[in-house]
């Protein structure tokens, strides 16, 4: 028996959505030719795979004792594409945002490239136009770095993921700020003055964190407004002796007039994470290790146990 393995992709996507209409998106078709795959499949078969219920999909018993088997025969092809595809050309890394911190680990593993061959890393930035999970499954990135924790409860079977940095998170405040001179200061001091990071524009990753760590520690956070450029944020901020707002303890250091002023107690986190999908797993994981260790060397990090991060973040790290 010959199967096409466009029908086990189809069928491997429907039990990850749970939804023909998601499944299609996913897999760039019409909702009708994902049902016409599974019902070619499941005549070839011999079975029904799926059950319909007003809430979507799910496997039959032959659906689900046929799974296991269409993941590995679908990460065995993509990975012989992957050694024909990916080897030719550079690995495309996303970071996120360019003025967040890993930006500039990824660049030193990027050389320039010997003429006649291909670079070896290629950046590119999703900011808030789309999820890590939609770049990677689109094939517009074959490494994100972000917080694994946006993407679900149930982790994807198709993503691997690896723990990147634990980026701790500071007060940025002005030379003529109170907590100017502070060596470092309690998360739960936040509540004593305004914090501002305007939300326009930025990163969904770092808006649902941050609205988190309001949450927990009753911090008066004003994400109003956009940052109009780095150059006019780090401005307004220098300019105030009571407004402060937070920087990432990996990011560059901030212009002049401005001070990083460590939190503890806990340390809040941005737990940053590399993932992939599976089958690529080879030039991919080399270039996501080099850029950890890169990062981590630059960088303190907390231990988890004196870390603040939101709860699935949490979790992930520790599965």
């Amino acid at each position: 028996m010959d199967l096409d393995t466009a029908l086990l992709r189809t069928m491997v996507a429907v039990a990850d959505e749970g939804h023909i209409g998601r499944a299609a998106q996913r897999l760039g078709v019409s909702q009708q030719a994902v049902s016409q795959r599974i019902d070619r499949l499941s005549k070839t078969l011999g079975t029904p795979l799926l059950e319909r219920s007003g809430r979507g999909v799910t496997l039959t018993r032959a659906g689900q004792d046929l799974l296991p088997s269409a993941r590995r025969v679908i990460e065995a092809v993509d990975a012989l594409a992957a050694q024909s595809g990916i080897e030719q050309r550079a690995i495309r890394v996303d970071v996120l945002d360019e003025h967040l911190s890993l930006l500039p680990f990824v660049i030193a593993e990027a050389p320039p490239a010997p003429p006649g061959s291909a670079p070896r890393v290629e950046v590119v930035m999703r900011g808030d136009a789309a999820t890590m999970l939609d770049w990677l499954r689109a094939g517009t990135a074959d490494l994100c770095f972000g917080r694994a924790g946006v993407i679900g409860a149930d982790w994807p079977e198709d993503l691997v993921r690896g723990p990147a940095l634990l980026e701790p998170i500071c007060a940025l405040v002005s030379d003529h700020h109170p907590w100017s001179t502070q060596t470092e200061l309690p998360t739960a001091a936040l509540r004593d003055y305004p914090v501002w990071f305007p939300g326009t524009g930025a990163p969904a990753e770092w808006r649902e964190l941050l609205r988190q760590l309001a949450a927990d520690f009753a911090i008066g956070m004003d994400g109003a407004g956009s940052t109009m450029g780095m150059a006019q944020f780090a401005a307004s901020v220098a300019a105030s002796d009571r407004v402060l707002s937070l920087w990432g303890a990996a990011m560059p250091l901030p212009p002049p007039g401005l001070r990083v002023v460590p939190l503890t107690d806990p340390v809040p986190v941005f737990a940053w994470s590399a993932i992939w999908r599976r089958g690529r797993d080879r030039r991919v994981r080399e270039i996501a290790e080099a850029v950890i260790d890169r990062a981590r060397r630059a960088t303190a990090e907390p231990h988890l146990d004196d870390a603040w991060l939101p709860a699935n973040d949490r979790r992930l790290l520790s599965t």
